[in-house]
C-alpha cells in the first residue's frame, strides 16, 4: 500500500511538473511576444509634412509627443505628433502670427508669443487645455523672452528697437505687473526665482538681484559661454594655463564643482556647447571634439554627472539639442529632424518634408 502510494505521488509530481513546465515555456513565449511585440510599438514613426502649411518643430511635449507649429488658413495651430503611433492631436489655436514657442520643464504649460504688427509682440502663457493664464503686449521690433524653471508665472522679456537699444523687463503673471529693470546686457538667465544672470563684454558673468538691483560678479574669468537651470549656473571657461574648464556653481555664485575638458577655447567661441538639463547638477552637452572645424563641425552628445563624462553619441553635426522628459531620446540637427536614441545609441531621420 505504501509502495503504491508511493508510485502515485511520483506519477502526480512528474504530471505536476509537466504542467509546470508547460504552463512555464507559456510564459516564456508570451513575455518575448511580448517584449517583440513592445519593441515594434515603439519604432520610431516617420512624420510626412507638407512644407505649405507645416511651420517649426517645438520640442517635447511628453516621452512620445512632439510638439509643432503649422499654419492652416489664417490660423495658426499648435499640434503633437506622436512618435509610437503617428497619431496627430490638436492642443491650442491661435489668430495671431505665431513667432515662438516654449514649453515649461514642469509640462504643465506653453508660452506662445504673437506678433500683430513689426512695431509690438504679445507673450501669452497657456495650459495644455488651452486657457490662457497671462498675458502681456511690449513694443518692440524684436521680443527675447527668458522663462523661470521654477515659477511658471514669472518671465523675462528683452525688448530690442529699431536702434537695437534695449530695456529687459521682469514679468509676474500673477499680478500682470510689467516692471523695468536696470541691466547693462541683453539676454539674462534666471538663477532661482530671485537671481538673474548677466553676461558682459569683458568675458565675466555677474549675479543680478532682482529685488535689490544689487550685481555681484563671478569669480571665474575669461567665460566664454553659460547656462542656467533652477538655482545652478553653468559655466564654460579657462583657467590660468588656458585649459578649458566647466564649472557648476549655486546662487550665492560659489563654485561647486569644476573640471577640465578636451575642446579649445577656439572650438567653444566658434562652437558655443548646448545644453540639456537632466537635474541641476547633472546634463547633457551637444560639445565640439578637440580641434572641430568652423565649418560643419563635428561635436558628441555627453553625459555629465558628478563632474564624470560619458560619451554617448559621436560624429553628430553641431546642431540645437532637445530631450524627451526621461530623457531616453533627443531632437537634433538645424529643424530637430533626427532623433537619437540614447539607449540604442542611434540616429532616426523622423522628420520629412513631402515632394
Amino acid at each position: 500500500m505504501k509502495r503504491g502510494v508511493v508510485i502515485i505521488g511520483m506519477i502526480v509530481f512528474f504530471l505536476v511538473g509537466c504542467v509546470k513546465d508547460e504552463e512555464s515555456s507559456k510564459e516564456i513565449e508570451e513575455v518575448e511576444v511580448e517584449e517583440t511585440h513592445e519593441e515594434i510599438e515603439k519604432e520610431i514613426q516617420q512624420f510626412v509634412v507638407d512644407p505649405s502649411s507645416f511651420h517649426y518643430v517645438v520640442d517635447w511635449l511628453t516621452d512620445e509627443e512632439i510638439l509643432f507649429v503649422e499654419k492652416e488658413g489664417k490660423k495658426y495651430r499648435l499640434k503633437t505628433f506622436n512618435i509610437d503611433t503617428k497619431s496627430i492631436r490638436m492642443v491650442y489655436e491661435e489668430q495671431e502670427i505665431v513667432t515662438d514657442v516654449l514649453i515649461h520643464p514642469s509640462r504643465t504649460d506653453l508660452l506662445v508669443q504673437t506678433a500683430s504688427s513689426s512695431e509690438s509682440a504679445t507673450v501669452k502663457r497657456v495650459t495644455l487645455e488651452g486657457v490662457i493664464q497671462s498675458e502681456v503686449t511690449v513694443e518692440s521690433t524684436e521680443l527675447a523672452v527668458d522663462w523661470n524653471d521654477v515659477d511658471a508665472s514669472f518671465m523675462i522679456l528683452t525688448a530690442f528697437y529699431e536702434d537695437w537699444s534695449f530695456d529687459s523687463f521682469f514679468f509676474d503673471g500673477t499680478t500682470n505687473e510689467l516692471i523695468l529693470l536696470q541691466t547693462e546686457s541683453p539676454f539674462p538667465k534666471w538663477l532661482g526665482t530671485e537671481y538673474l544672470v548677466l553676461s558682459n563684454l569683458d568675458e565675466t558673468v555677474m549675479i543680478y538681484d532682482i529685488q535689490t538691483g544689487e550685481k555681484k560678479t563671478v569669480n571665474e574669468s575669461n567665460i566664454a559661454s553659460f547656462d542656467t537651470f533652477k538655482e545652478s549656473l553653468l559655466i564654460v571657461h579657462s583657467n590660468d594655463e588656458g585649459k578649458m574648464m566647466y564649472s557648476l556653481l549655486d546662487q550665492s555664485g560659489e563654485t561647486l564643482k569644476s573640471w577640465e575638458t578636451a575642446f579649445s577655447r577656439d572650438d567653444v567661441m566658434l562652437n558655443p556647447p548646448v545644453f540639456e538639463w537632466l537635474d541641476e547638477t547633472s546634463f547633457l552637452a551637444l560639445q565640439p571634439v578637440e580641434n572641430g572645424q568652423a565649418v560643419n563641425p563635428i561635436v558628441e552628445l555627453v553625459k555629465y554627472e558628478e563632474a564624470e563624462e560619458t560619451v554617448l553619441m559621436s560624429d553628430l553635426v553641431n546642431s540645437e539639442l532637445a530631450c524627451s522628459p526621461n530623457h531616453e531620446k533627443c531632437m537634433v540637427g538645424y529643424s530637430f529632424e533626427e532623433i537619437v536614441d540614447l539607449k540604442k545609441r542611434k540616429t532616426f531621420s523622423w522628420l520629412q518634408l513631402a515632394s
